[in-house]
C-alpha cells in the first residue's frame, strides 16, 4: 500500500516517513528556495499540505501498519506560528480521539532545532482504499 500517492509528495516536495505506529506518524521534508514565497518563508498552503499529510497518515495507521487505510481530511484548522525556511523540517501527526470511521488528529511542524512553526487540528474520515487504486 503506498504511503504517498500524489506527485506533489513524491516528486515536488518529497516526503519521507521517518517513524510510524498506531495513530502516530513523523514525516520529513526538505524545503528548497522553490517552496518559498516573496518573504522567503514557505508558502502557507504548502505548510498546510505537510500538516494534512502527517495527520491523515497518522489517522490511517492502526495496530497493523500493513493494513493501513486511507484518511480523508474533513476540515482542518492551521495555526502559523513562525516562518518555515529553507532546510529540513519534521511534521508529526497523531490521533487524539474519535471512533472507527472518524478520528480527531493534531499535527505539528518543527524545524530541526525543535522550533514550533505551525500546528493543525483536523477530523479525518478513515476508509478502505478504493479497489481501483490498489
Amino acid at each position: 500500500m503506498p504511503i504517498f500517492t500524489t506527485r506533489l509528495l513524491t516528486d515536488e516536495l518529497p516526503a519521507e516517513l521517518l517513524e510510524h505506529g498506531p495513530g502516530h506518524a513523523v514525516l520529513g521534508f526538505t524545503l528548497t528556495h522553490a517552496h518559498m514565497n516573496a518573504g522567503q518563508s514557505c508558502h502557507g498552503g504548502l505548510v498546510a499540505t505537510m500538516l494534512d499529510t502527517a495527520v491523515t497518515v497518522a489517522a490511517s495507521i492502526g495496530e497493523d501498519p500493513a493494513a493501513r487505510r486511507y484518511g480523508i481530511t474533513l476540515s482542518m484548522t492551521v495555526n502559523y506560528l513562525a516562518p518555515a525556511r529553507v532546510g529540513p523540517v519534521r511534521c508529526t501527526g497523531r490521533k487524539v480521539g474519535g471512533g472507527r470511521k472518524t478520528v480527531f488528529t493534531e499535527g505539528e511542524l518543527r524545524d530541526l532545532e525543535g522550533n514550533l512553526l505551525a500546528t493543525a487540528s483536523a477530523p479525518v474520515k478513515v476508509t478502505d482504499y478504493p479497489q481501483d487504486s490498489l
